[in-house]
């Protein structure tokens, strides 16, 4: 059932021809007995329906109901040639560079899109490995900086560096005359999640299944409008930011809730067939523990990224939470971002000091900028702390493929019989503020 659900939502999403047209999963099990007739839309309302099941004996007539009511007319042979854009996540361009031999040494181009993205990720490379050859020639040596919005493939062109200059080099026996390559990384969760799936990918390899799996993306498109609009948010550029979101929101579902229980329900709604999902919060996001998030309790990045439902350590059983540390250079379908009161949309600067709670902490910033130190919430002051803080909500923020849902939760405002808070780290000021603030983009409630 998921495997029809990914090749429905590949057509869908991927194929040109097929953006306008309905798409009928059907799931084929030549000996059962009990099957589905009735063709049913989805909740996502994107002209794909729920999967049908039925046995050999009943496709035919199962096929007659889909044709009577969602048939489109259509010329086969265009529909059939129309261009095939897909767009894999890192850990599927990964696997698909490294098992590049088996697949006729096709390009990066070949294995991502073929459109301006992937056109733009092989330019690139090739310009990379020109400098390469030209520094051996010259015997000097050069320092390439790849630069680019997140998600755009800086990490992708990195491997495909290595392991091209690995292959051309692979047959020479001289050492003297082999251009060896290392793709080294400081982001060590990256290094694991990627080493662990080319491991199980060889593992597969040697008991491959039916030739069924597609050997590319299976997933959705990630909104390219997306990073400008992160960046507005962030930037505190309202007006670009409502208009960045009108543009992104057609195609890149974006919503608020203040419950985390509902964006642990939407997160679950949302996905079909393979698609993953997951809670991230900032590294600094210390008073989420009253919602069970510990950001000191940190998750096996291998098992959260790859591992199923059935496993508690995978993302998608909604326990543990990644930071921008865990997910820098990898991504998800599907993201629930949980907003603490570290990073405060503070325009008026009136969110009180952790050290004088009567006194308004001026700052010359629209965010007010906090790490938990002991028991109490302290202002960062260090305008590079500021802007790594940013970066790591700007992480936070690009890291879904699909679509996110954003968690700021209510704060506590219980109070003593003194009439004094009883946690003054999690006062609703903390979190009202940057709720409003994203609303104000354009940004509706999931219960709206």
């Amino acid at each position: 059932m998921e495997q029809v659900w990914d090749y429905a939502l590949d057509l869908k999403y991927f194929h040109q021809k097929s953006h306008d047209l309905w798409i009928a999963p059907v799931l084929v099990a030549t000996r059962a007995h009990e099957f589905s007739t009735v063709p049913t839309t989805s909740h996502y309302d994107d002209m794909v329906l729920e999967p049908l099941c039925c046995s050999d004996e009943s496709l035919r007539n199962v096929l007659h109901l889909i044709l009577n009511k969602y048939g489109h007319s259509t010329n086969p042979p265009d529909w059939a040639m129309s261009p095939y854009n897909p767009t894999p996540t890192i850990i599927q361009a990964a696997t698909a560079l490294y098992r590049r031999k088996n697949l006729q040494n096709k390009s990066i181009a070949d294995i991502t899109r073929s459109d301006a993205s992937g056109r733009s990720l092989e330019r690139t490379s090739n310009a990379v490995l020109n400098i390469i050859r030209e520094s051996e020639r010259e015997k000097h040596k050069s320092i390439c900086f790849v630069t680019g919005v997140p998600g755009a493939g800086k990490t992708l062109v990195g491997l495909n560096i290595a392991i091209a200059l690995f292959d051309a080099n692979k047959e020479k026996s001289d050492d003297e005359d082999r251009s060896l390559a290392v793709y080294l990384s400081g982001n060590g969760p990256l290094v694991k999640v990627l080493r662990e799936a080319l491991a199980r990918d060889a593992v597969e390899q040697k008991h491959p299944m039916d030739d069924l799996h597609l050997a590319v993306s299976q997933r959705s498109f990630r909104a390219e409008n997306l990073s400008n609009f992160v960046k507005q948010l962030l930037d505190v550029n309202v007006e670009a930011a409502r208009n960045q979101f009108k543009i992104l929101s057609s195609n890149y579902p974006i919503v608020l809730t203040r419950d985390l229980e509902k964006a642990k329900e939407w997160l679950r709604s949302k996905a079909r067939g393979s698609e993953r999902y997951g809670l991230l919060v900032s590294s600094q996001a210390y008073r989420l523990r009253p919602l069970s998030i510990d950001v000191r309790c940190k998750p096996d990045t291998v098992h959260w990224f790859l591992d199923d439902v059935t496993d508690i350590r995978s993302s998608l059983f909604l326990e543990d939470v990644a930071t921008e540390f865990d997910v820098q250079g990898l991504e998800l379908d599907w993201a629930g971002v949980v907003w603490d009161g570290d990073m405060i949309y503070d325009p008026e600067h009136v969110v009180l000091s952790a050290r004088d709670r009567k006194k308004p902490e001026l700052t010359g910033d629209m965010w007010t900028h906090r790490s938990f130190n002991g028991g109490a919430w302290q202002n960062i002051a260090s305008s590079l702390r500021q802007m790594y803080q940013i970066n790591a909500y700007r992480v936070l923020l690009t890291r879904a493929r699909q679509g996110m849902i954003i968690c700021v939760p209510y704060g506590n405002d219980d109070k003593n019989i003194d009439g004094s808070y009883q946690d003054t780290t999690r006062l609703p000021i903390f979190y009202d503020n940057t709720y409003n603030y994203l609303k104000s983009l354009g940004i509706k409630d999931v219960d709206e």
